[in-house]
């Protein structure tokens, strides 16, 4: 009997068994904790509506806060209209995590200063961060969209021992966001048989996926590059096991966020 164990990671995992705010002003420098209680009493709509403002102040930076319900992408668009120096960033809530900055540069009424970053993230509350480098002060416009990743993996299972059980041909999807690179997946045979473990990857340029026995010792790797949220790429591995209990190991490298 040959079992197909189908992952669709990248993610997207299957395991099948075939038997047969307008703003709130603050201090352009990083400083952790403050001005968050201010900041909370605004918010970024997700629905792409624009907002814009100015930094009227040399070193001030102005926050928005967005609250993320589920996991999923978040693409901040911002465009600086006629300051000449300026970023945009996402923090979390409390200023101490930065899930990244982008300088605009050269900024001016004849160059728009458009820039984009889409963020990989888990549902929680955030902080997008607008100021002005270099003293530069001068009007932007800003705004957010937010898909949803859809993963169904069972948090947390960035370890063997918390490893999301697998069922008989079921797919499941999985999210590699900026705060969690590693998830695990187990599934059980009560006797000898062949399996297909079939992966799924959207996540930008590469990412691994590993097989390990009960006794956590790896017994196959493979990786898919190349993947992307528009044109994914899937790669089985077939492998010959007796009964036992096994996991699956998905990691990417280099901070690449996808399903």
């Amino acid at each position: 009997m040959k079992k197909a164990c189908g992952a669709m990671l990248g993610l997207g995992l299957v395991f099948a068994q075939l038997g047969g705010m307008g703003g709130a002003e603050g201090v352009c420098a990083f400083l952790p904790g403050i001005h968050v209680e201010a900041v909370e009493k605004q918010s970024l709509e997700v629905d792409g509506t624009p907002v814009e403002r100015s930094i009227d102040e040399a070193g001030k930076a102005d926050f928005y806060r967005i609250i993320l319900t589920e996991p999923g992408m978040l693409t901040v668009v911002y465009q600086g209209l006629d300051i000449k120096e300026s970023s945009f960033e996402v923090l979390s809530s409390d200023q101490m995590e930065s899930y990244g900055k982008e300088e605009v540069k050269a900024a001016s009424t004849g160059d728009s200063g458009a820039s984009s970053r889409v963020y990989t993230l888990e549902a929680g509350n955030y902080l997008v961060k607008v100021c002005g480098e270099g003293g530069s002060v001068g009007r932007y416009r800003l705004k957010a969209t937010f898909m949803l990743a859809g993963n169904n993996e069972t948090e947390p299972n960035n370890y063997f021992q918390s490893a999301t059980p697998l069922k008989d041909a079921e797919p499941i999807t999985g999210l590699f966001s900026q705060q969690d690179e590693l998830d695990y997946y187990t599934f059980a045979l009560t006797q000898p048989d062949k399996i297909d473990i079939t992966v799924t990857g959207r996540v930008a340029q590469e990412m691994f996926f590993s097989l390990w026995d009960e006794n956590l010792v790896q017994i196959e790797e493979a990786v898919i590059l190349d993947s992307t949220e528009i044109n994914s790429v899937t790669h089985t591995m077939s492998v010959d096991l007796p009964a036992g209990t096994y996991y699956i190991k998905c990691n990417e490298m280099n901070v690449h966020c996808g399903r």
